[in-house]
């Protein structure tokens, strides 16, 4: 019966220490650890006497089942006492694989990844450190000079600027008999009044009948009577020298105000352009395009009448005594010079006036 007992507390015991295990472990595994329930101990046959061989029979029997029963129950102690520790290798190895498929899976969405990231970070991250760098000062900057105060520009002298005056005109002053006229400086039309200037006398060669002729064929060609007209500008081209200053004086006496004036005008420097060999005209401006009194009329009319104070300097400084001059003046383009004893070698200098003071 002792041992009965005995083995009665060890069941009872194995018992208890799978239970504590198993609770230590997880309540999970708890439910999956399998707990052997104790089997129910056999009825015990009530010892009856025996009497004789029948009684050590029973005895003898009775003891083999007793030893049969004791090496049962030790086989299923020794099975009971082997299954708390599989219990508690399998509840290690389903907590295990649970804690990986947590942080694998689990631990791994959005949610979780946004709760623990900064978390993770004040934790695991180490606080930088900087390295020691000495901070040198710059050096100052060069010296700068003190820049000019800028000038305010008032508004009002944003306008646009009104065109230029032209500066005003120089006067004119009419030049003494043999003198030639000055016109530099002159800007104006009616400021050079060729009107003034005196008359230029007949040449050396001509006579005084020969003179009257030549005013006379002057004054018939101003007034444009057609073929008398063009009879008379062919007699004055003719007669050449000696009709030159009175076609000059024709041009100087004349006037310059309309357009057709100017056309008289022209016709009478086509006469002086005839005589010349090499068509000299001082590069007389048309006015027949323009408008009368306009600008650019003005402006033509002014140069044209300086072109008329050209042939007055002509005739005073080259032709009027120099015969050298004079045949330069008359001589054709590319006209060879004689070769013949006596022959006048031509002229000494240019024909052509000074440029200087013929402003255009």
């Amino acid at each position: 019966m002792s041992e009965e007992k005995n083995t009665t507390r060890t069941e009872r015991g194995a018992r208890i220490l799978e239970e504590l295990k198993a609770k230590a472990v997880s309540s999970d595994t708890a439910s999956k650890a399998e707990v052997k329930e104790e089997k129910p101990e056999p009825p015990t046959r009530e010892a009856r006497p025996a009497r004789g061989r029948t009684a050590r029979r029973g005895a003898s029997r009775r003891g083999s089942s007793r030893r049969q029963r004791r090496g049962e129950k030790e086989r299923d102690a020794t099975q009971e006492s082997k299954a708390p520790l599989l219990s508690a290798i399998a509840g290690i190895a389903i907590i295990g694989g649970g804690a990986i498929w947590w942080f694998a899976f689990r631990g791994n969405t959005p949610e979780d990844t946004e709760a623990k990231l900064p978390e993770a970070i004040t934790e695991t991250a180490p606080e930088p450190k900087l390295p020691i760098v000495e901070v040198q000062a710059p050096a100052p900057p060069p010296e700068i000079e003190e820049q000019p105060a800028v000038e305010v520009i008032e508004e009002s002298s944003l306008s646009p600027e009104e065109p230029s005056q032209p500066p005003p005109s120089a006067g004119f002053t009419a030049p003494n008999p043999g003198e030639t006229i000055e016109y530099k400086g002159i800007t104006e039309l009616a400021i050079l009044d060729l009107t003034l200037v005196p008359s230029l006398p007949k040449w050396g060669g001509s006579s005084d009948e020969d003179w009257e002729g030549i005013k006379e064929d002057v004054v018939l060609f101003a007034a444009n009577e057609g073929v008398h007209s063009s009879r008379a500008g062919d007699r004055l081209v003719d007669i050449g020298r000696g009709a030159f200053p009175g076609i000059v004086n024709g041009m100087l006496q004349g006037s310059w105000v309309t357009k057709e004036d100017n056309r008289f005008q022209l016709a009478l420097n086509d006469l002086l352009t005839k005589m010349s060999g090499k068509g000299a005209n001082f590069g007389w401006k048309s006015t027949e395009a323009l408008d009368s009194g306009s600008a650019e009329f003005l402006e033509a009319a002014l140069f044209n009448k300086k072109v008329a104070a050209q042939w007055h300097w002509l005739w005073i400084r080259r032709f009027a005594e120099d015969d050298a001059q004079w045949e330069g003046f008359t001589a054709k383009k590319g006209a060879q010079k004689s070769t013949e004893p006596g022959a006048s070698p031509g002229p000494s200098r240019s024909t052509a006036p000074p440029v200087d003071d013929f402003d255009d």
